[in-house]
């Protein structure tokens, strides 16, 4: 009579032995002993034999089979060896970076530089389907501070703006504006979000860094800035302000082989306009990094994990020697802190003295070097960004700007040019009514309002 007991996928089972048809005569009682012992014996070889032929590799392999079989969690040194079957989602914990305290771990706030390492599983869940990309290369500007005022609107024709006026220059990239909504209720915006695709802009709505119980702010927004790194369907990016116009074809600077930044007149990196070369690992660790500086008030001395090296400079080389310079706690900072200062893979572009600083590693760990425009950005004829735009920082945005104040303003060629770009879109919105709408900077020009002790960030 035959028995069995199924769990899983595993089914385990034991027969009686059949009566023999051999008569033997009684054992006597110093063997009993000895004939025992063989049956046990055979019977722990059948059973080997049995596991053995299901997993042949090894005995640790039929234990780790066997537990997988059951639905027992593999131990980490299960996980290290070959398994027959691979598992649907495999998450690995990077590791921990020593400057992100304890309130940050629920975040995954991990750094590794293995690229092999996936993403955690906070990311995989922001992360967003994006259409199959057209090109290698794309552009990518930001609309925050979405919400019931509608004075974002600058922001959103200027995007429009942007599209049309590299594509009109030859651009053969992708672009993408990074959405960031105020309101949890989006079906009021989506008219203007068909706007946007309907000229073939590719949207990404942003992912909330802190608790939503706090509104979205200036300081949120900035170190959003960091998103491009993610989008690793695009070998190289250029990311723009939401205030800025390209006044040519930007398609050259793709070929640049590092990260790249123009050094600021206030501000060792200026993230205004930079060259991102996407990277997960890149993109984990400075989305921890911004989770740790938002929860937080911030350190003028120590930054975001090490003191000012003595060598940084603004525009023109004034030294830098404390984290109190514009965006230092910002995404200006968390930019020289991750690739000037400890990563590498970087350049920063002088404009007023025509050089350009490479850090092929982290000024931390070997000097930078020196180079002439020619030897760095010959593949636009050496011409540094600065000249391929205009940004309109501050109150000198354009939508802000009434038709009757245009004239002799510094910007007023600029200004002019664009309202002809804004006309040139056939909507009803144009450059003898925008003035008069009240559009402007939705979320603020800085970072005013940062709470004592910061936001509350440990998200449910």
């Amino acid at each position: 009579m035959k028995s069995s007991y199924q769990r899983g996928s595993l089914r385990y089972a034991s027969a009686k032995p059949k009566a023999s048809s051999v008569t033997v005569s009684a054992p006597k009682s110093s063997s009993v002993w000895s004939y025992v012992l063989i049956i046990f014996g055979l019977i722990v070889i059948s059973a080997m034999i049995f596991f053995f032929e299901t997993d042949p590799s090894g005995f640790s392999s039929v234990t780790s089979n066997l537990r997988n079989r059951i639905g027992v969690v593999p131990t980490i040194s299960d996980t290290a060896k070959p398994i027959d079957v691979i598992p649907s989602t495999v998450t690995v914990a990077p590791v921990k970076d020593n400057s992100v305290e304890e309130n940050n771990s629920n975040s995954n706030s991990n750094n590794n530089n293995n690229n092999n390492i996936l993403p955690n599983k906070q990311i995989q869940q922001n992360k967003q389907a994006m259409p199959e990309p057209q090109s290698k290369y794309a552009y990518v500007t930001l609309i925050s501070g979405i919400d019931n005022s509608f004075r974002y609107r600058g922001f959103l024709y200027n995007c429009l703006i942007m599209r049309r006026a590299l594509r009109d220059a030859g651009s053969t990239a992708d672009f993408i504006a990074l959405i960031g909504y105020s309101d949890s209720n989006i079906a009021a915006y989506q008219d203007d979000m068909q706007l946007l695709k309907d000229d073939g802009i590719i949207l990404y709505v942003l992912p909330r860094l802190i608790d939503p119980s706090h509104k979205l702010n200036f300081a949120e927004m900035a170190l959003l800035k960091i998103t491009p790194y993610s989008f690793t369907q695009y070998e190289r990016i250029q990311f723009f302000d939401g205030d800025i116009m390209p006044l040519k074809n930007m398609d050259c600077f793709f070929q640049l082989n590092m990260n790249t930044y123009t050094v600021g007149l206030v501000s060792p990196v200026n993230s205004g306009w930079y060259l991102a070369l996407p990277n997960i690992d890149d993109y984990n660790y400075m989305k921890a990094k911004a989770i740790w500086r938002l929860g937080r008030d911030w350190d003028k001395i120590n930054g975001w994990a090490e003191v000012m090296p003595p060598n940084m400079t603004l525009r023109g080389g004034k030294v830098c020697n404390k984290w109190e310079f514009n965006g230092a706690d910002m995404d200006q900072g968390l930019f020289t802190h991750r690739f000037v200062i400890n990563q590498g893979n970087a350049m920063l572009i002088d404009t007023e003295l025509r050089k350009v600083r490479v850090f092929n590693k982290g000024i931390l760990h070997e000097p930078d070097t020196e180079k002439t425009l020619k030897e760095t950005i010959g593949c636009c004829n050496s011409e540094v960004p600065t000249g391929f735009f205009v940004h309109f920082t501050g109150r000198s945005k354009p939508w802000m700007v009434e038709e009757n104040k245009r004239e002799g303003r510094g910007t007023s060629v600029y200004t002019n040019m664009w309202m002809k770009l804004l006309d040139s879109l056939n909507l009803e919105i144009n450059s003898s009514n925008i003035g008069s709408l009240g559009l402007g900077s939705p979320l603020g020009f800085w970072n005013a309002g940062f709470p004592k002790g910061g936001y509350k960030t440990d998200k449910k």
